[in-house]
């Protein structure tokens, strides 16, 4: 049997043989649960909705009998699971940055870069520069098997802090004063 050995959760297997005359195929897949096949003559497409290990059957028969069955194993796989920082608010004074995300492996791209920035593929960000700007880059990380996944996030650059005014001061008109910000 011709087709896919690892399919992707969800995901159509192709199926074929080389067509025999007047022979019909029956298509079978062990364990039937979760499996829906679509047979026309020597290909079929089958459905695979649970994850696991399966066993695609064809076997011929004509008037002569029942042939021997032909086999292929396939492994069902679930998709990754992509992982990065929803949010991440970064200082004024640090416009350079490097973006994690799992599994690894995956590449950065920008969504929303205004004003110059950029991300690299390996998630190193540069160019932040207006301060409480939203800046979105998304990772994406796509494996032999099933499609491309992804996700996003967003960083906050330079919003400032609040601070506190210290105690309370009397200032005559005309003359100076002191005031004492803390928790910037």
């Amino acid at each position: 049997i011709q087709g896919q050995t690892a399919v992707c959760l969800g995901g159509t297997g192709q199926y074929s043989i080389p067509p025999v005359a007047n022979t019909t195929l029956t298509w079978s897949v062990t364990p039937s649960a979760g499996v829906v096949i679509n047979a026309s003559g020597n290909s079929a497409d089958i459905l695979f909705l649970n994850l696991g290990t399966y066993t695609v059957d064809v076997v011929p028969s004509n008037e002569c009998g029942v042939g021997a069955s032909t086999q292929t194993v396939v492994n069902v796989t679930a998709p990754p699971v992509v992982s990065v920082p929803v949010q991440q608010i970064v200082c004024a004074n640090n416009p350079n940055i490097s973006a994690s995300a799992t599994p690894a492996g995956g590449t950065w791209t920008c969504v929303s870069c205004p004003s110059g920035a950029a991300i690299t593929g390996a998630g190193l960000v540069s160019g932040l520069s207006i301060p409480g700007e939203r800046y979105v880059f998304r990772y994406t990380f796509t494996d032999a098997v099933c499609p491309s996944q992804f996700a996003e996030t967003a960083v906050l650059y330079g919003i400032a802090q609040g601070g506190t005014v210290g105690a309370s001061a009397t200032v005559c008109a005309g003359s100076n004063g002191l005031l004492q910000l803390t928790g910037q």
